[in-house]
């Protein structure tokens, strides 16, 4: 169940996020790479939010684990980054394309981060199959 939850949290911080990279890039003319970040800066509070409690269930200090949670954010953003850059820079894909490449390296990275070192409630069994 908190596979599935986490799936549809990121479709919801995705859609968010890819509108707004999207209209940055078209609208703004801003740069793939800033509009990238933008995107992503606009789902990490409801992804926070939405994740702690709905998702992986943290009943730990807010303060931890949002300061855990940027951590993933930002090295799963890095990670996207590269992604894209590689797909567009280097293999001359579309830069709007390259932007779902990224959201696949994301999307792994962000649920292993979150489920066992931004959420990890004290006492809590980090590998309960039930909850997977």
């Amino acid at each position: 169940m908190q596979v599935v939850r986490f799936l549809f949290v990121g479709a919801l911080n995705t859609t968010i996020g890819l509108a707004c990279i999207v209209a940055a890039m078209r609208w703004l003319a801003m740069d793939y790479r800033l509009a990238n970040a933008v995107g992503y800066a606009a789902g990490c509070v409801l992804g926070f939010v939405l994740n702690r409690t709905w998702v992986f269930g943290d009943r730990g200090p807010w303060l931890g684990s949002l300061a855990r949670w940027l951590g993933v954010v930002v090295a799963c953003w890095g990670l996207n980054v590269v992604a894209v850059v590689l797909l567009h820079d280097g293999l001359g894909v579309d830069a709007y394309a390259a932007q779902l490449g990224g959201v696949v390296t994301y999307t792994g990275a962000a649920f292993t981060g979150g489920r066992f070192f931004a959420f990890r409630a004290s006492g809590r069994v980090l590998m309960d199959t039930r909850t997977i």
